[in-house]
Protein backbone atom coordinates (compact mmCIF):
# COMPACT_ATOMS: atom_id res chain seq x y z
CA UNK A 1 0.00 0.00 0.00
CA UNK A 2 3.04 2.38 0.46
CA UNK A 3 4.14 1.83 -3.11
CA UNK A 4 0.37 3.18 -4.10
CA UNK A 5 0.22 6.15 -1.86
CA UNK A 6 4.24 7.02 -3.55
CA UNK A 7 2.92 6.58 -6.90
CA UNK A 8 -0.15 8.96 -6.06
CA UNK A 9 1.96 11.60 -4.27
CA UNK A 10 4.04 11.40 -7.28
CA UNK A 11 1.65 12.19 -9.37
CA UNK A 12 -0.35 14.73 -7.69
CA UNK A 13 3.24 16.93 -7.29
CA UNK A 14 4.40 16.47 -10.93
CA UNK A 15 0.84 17.20 -12.23
CA UNK A 16 1.00 20.33 -9.81
CA UNK A 17 4.54 21.78 -11.39
CA UNK A 18 2.76 20.62 -14.84
CA UNK A 19 0.54 23.43 -14.18
CA UNK A 20 3.19 26.05 -13.52
CA UNK A 21 5.62 25.17 -16.50
CA UNK A 22 6.03 27.97 -19.23
CA UNK A 23 5.82 25.03 -21.94
CA UNK A 24 2.81 23.22 -23.31
CA UNK A 25 4.04 19.36 -24.00
CA UNK A 26 2.09 16.48 -24.88
CA UNK A 27 2.07 13.25 -23.07
CA UNK A 28 3.57 10.77 -25.66
CA UNK A 29 2.64 7.78 -23.83
CA UNK A 30 0.01 8.69 -21.86
CA UNK A 31 1.49 10.04 -18.47
CA UNK A 32 2.43 13.81 -17.20
CA UNK A 33 4.89 15.24 -18.75
CA UNK A 34 7.97 18.25 -17.08
CA UNK A 35 10.25 20.03 -18.80
CA UNK A 36 13.79 21.00 -16.73
CA UNK A 37 16.56 22.61 -18.75
CA UNK A 38 15.26 21.87 -22.18
CA UNK A 39 14.62 18.06 -21.26
CA UNK A 40 11.25 16.48 -21.48
CA UNK A 41 10.48 13.98 -18.37
CA UNK A 42 7.29 11.78 -18.84
CA UNK A 43 5.78 9.75 -15.87
CA UNK A 44 3.72 7.00 -16.10
CA UNK A 45 2.24 5.54 -13.55
CA UNK A 46 0.95 2.16 -13.71
CA UNK A 47 -0.47 -0.02 -10.74
CA UNK A 48 2.97 -1.97 -10.37
CA UNK A 49 5.32 0.04 -11.95
CA UNK A 50 6.72 3.50 -13.20
CA UNK A 51 7.86 4.27 -16.52
CA UNK A 52 10.18 7.61 -17.44
CA UNK A 53 10.65 8.55 -21.30
CA UNK A 54 13.09 11.17 -21.30
CA UNK A 55 13.71 13.33 -24.30
CA UNK A 56 16.36 16.18 -24.95
CA UNK A 57 14.98 18.26 -27.85
CA UNK A 58 12.87 15.50 -28.91
CA UNK A 59 15.77 13.69 -29.26
CA UNK A 60 15.21 10.23 -27.04
CA UNK A 61 17.66 9.69 -24.28
CA UNK A 62 18.54 6.04 -24.26
CA UNK A 63 17.05 4.13 -20.77
CA UNK A 64 17.95 1.07 -21.28
CA UNK A 65 19.71 -0.75 -18.45
CA UNK A 66 18.75 2.07 -15.65
CA UNK A 67 17.53 1.25 -12.84
CA UNK A 68 15.73 2.65 -9.92
CA UNK A 69 14.56 1.40 -6.58
CA UNK A 70 12.52 2.23 -3.68
CA UNK A 71 13.49 3.11 0.01
CA UNK A 72 9.58 1.33 1.28
CA UNK A 73 10.65 -1.41 2.83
Amino acid sequence: MNIAKTLFTTALLILASAAWAGGDFKPKHGGVVQEVSEIQYEVVAKADSVAIYIEDHSKKIDTKGARASSNDT
